[in-house]
């Protein structure tokens, strides 16, 4: 298994990595063997900050400091799938609810998910005028879900691999859900967004949020498929660097608590909801995540709970019972 150390920010290229908390060496977390199957592999667990502190033009990144090869995280094995879970299914039929709202979709309109899985999102649209498109590397075990008229492509998401479906065509609504933070290089992938966005079409992300992953004390959410750990100030970052622009945003408590982007051209002609957005940026601003104080704060408090933990297992067993393990 290839592990590759970084020595410079996924999205600035910043080369002064800070470390923020060390899990140690971990098994990867999206295997699921069966009985008889050998144990996930194992790499280290370790979230670095990019330091804008010190240097104001970095974007302040926290990410994973290693990356394990992505065949072993997203081949056969991987074992998640959205329509199995009732409260996801209906999430995600909200989105394309939130998409439909935020951009008129005319027939013959492209809509494209990113990270598709089964098909769940896709198949929220219940309109057969409009062409539908899936594309996930690991889209190929999930196809006996999609529909005869849902194009999946079984491939990482290039603008390249749009065209090739859709030549000199742009796509109307693009969603990336809960897959935006596993991106090795997150700028090519927004630059390949403002390459095939429709100049009026909207974008809408969604992943796990940095100040409520530090707040909850969830370090549960750090895992190897989880390269990136975001907050507003990155993602408005890349947006404006490649003509981009975030309208609204929104928060929720999927996945630990995760928030939505909604971003469409530049120049666009749809608002932004300026106060919705300007609260965010404040709110980041006041929690001073440019510094290292609320990674220190959280780090002191994961060592707490461990050891809180530890110390009950070991009470438990040395009493005699049974400890039963569900993860």
């Amino acid at each position: 298994m290839q592990i590759h150390e970084k020595q410079t920010c996924r999205i600035c290229g910043n080369s002064r990595l800070i470390t923020v908390i060390d899990l140690g060496t971990q098994a990867l977390s999206g295997r699921f063997p069966k009985k008889d199957d050998p144990d996930p592999p194992l790499a280290p667990l370790v979230l670095v900050k990019c330091d804008n502190e010190k240097d104001p033009k970095a974007c302040g990144l926290v990410q994973l400091k290693h990356t394990v090869d992505p065949g072993e995280m997203y081949g056969k094995e991987y074992g998640y799938r959205s329509g199995i879970n009732t409260t996801m299914s209906k999430h995600l039929a909200g989105i394309v609810e939130l998409a439909k709202g935020m951009v008129g979709l005319n027939a013959g309109d492209i809509v494209l998910d990113i990270g598709s899985n089964d098909g769940t999102l896709l198949k929220s649209y219940h309109r057969s005028d409009i062409r539908r498109i899936g594309i996930d590397p690991g889209g190929e075990q999930f196809q006996k879900y999609y529909p005869a008229d849902i194009r999946l492509v079984s491939d990482f998401f290039t603008a390249e691999n749009f065209t090739a479906v859709f030549p000199g065509e742009n796509a109307k609504i693009i969603t990336s859900i809960a897959m935006f933070y596993d991106l090795e290089e997150p700028m090519a992938f927004v630059r390949n967004i403002s390459e095939i966005l429709h100049p009026e079409g909207g974008w809408i992300l969604e992943q796990s949020y940095l100040p409520t992953m530090l707040e909850m004390n969830s370090f549960d959410t750090i895992c190897h498929e989880h390269l990136e750990y975001y907050a507003f100030f990155q993602i408005e970052w890349m947006l404006k660097k490649n003509g981009l622009k975030a309208i609204g945003i929104d928060f929720n408590f999927i996945n630990g608590g995760s928030f939505r982007v909604c971003v469409t051209h530049a120049g666009s002609s749809i608002q932004p909801d300026t106060a919705a957005l300007q609260k965010v940026r404040a709110r980041e601003r006041d929690l001073r995540l440019e510094t290292m104080e609320p990674y220190r704060r959280f780090c002191i408090r994961v060592g707490e709970i461990k050891a809180l933990l530890t110390d009950l297992l070991r009470s438990e067993k040395a009493a005699g019972k049974k400890i039963y393990v569900y993860g």
